[in-house]
């Protein structure tokens, strides 16, 4: 259930503090991870690409599960969760922009479109996902929301001609059949 309104300081306050552990997560753990992916980059070493594929996976484990809490066992607002997460995010991504504010002007100028379409479709995307994790189970959403990793890897070959494609392809279609596998399992 999502609630329309707060009866009380106590669900203001309960929906405040998962916000800010969800904003903190994201920012610890999701970008961290980043980091680590960064670092090990396009190493053809087969260790390092599965101890990043099980980070990546138990990251995703990990905040699917939280999403799930806060959203169906704390009753959070999914859009309340999402807009409680961004300022913790962005405060504590601050130091790493501040010392590359002189190219923000530039990048915003070149890719201004793109940098629209991702402020607005990837909220709406991610709180579309926290409400349906209020009307099924963890188990059934997660693997579906996993599907975006194969249109990233489609929009990324065709649009903006990365390299790898087929590689990507593959690796995105292992998810798929994972997906038909939770729902016919």
């Amino acid at each position: 259930m999502i609630r329309p309104y707060y009866t009380s300081f106590r669900g203001l306050a309960i929906d405040l503090r998962v916000g800010v552990h969800h904003g903190i997560y994201c920012v610890g753990c999701c970008w961290g991870l980043m980091l680590i992916l960064v670092a090990v980059g396009e190493n053809p070493k087969f260790t390092a690409a599965v101890i990043a594929g099980l980070l990546t996976g138990a990251s995703i484990a990990t905040y699917t599960v939280w999403d799930k809490y806060a959203v169906s066992m704390a009753h959070v607002s999914p859009i309340l969760l999402d807009l409680l997460g961004n300022p913790v995010q962005a405060f504590l991504l601050t130091p790493l922009v501040w010392r590359q504010r002189t190219e923000i002007p530039k990048y915003w100028a070149t890719n201004k479109p793109e940098l629209f379409g991702v402020t607005i479709l990837n909220p709406i995307s991610y709180i579309l996902v926290l409400i349906a994790m209020t009307r099924a189970p963890v188990s059934q959403i997660a693997p579906t929301r996993e599907i975006s990793t194969l249109v990233g890897a489609l929009v990324g070959g065709r649009l903006l001609a990365e390299q790898h494609l087929r590689r990507r392809l593959a690796a995105a279609s292992i998810i798929v059949i994972g997906v038909i596998a939770v729902a016919h399992g």
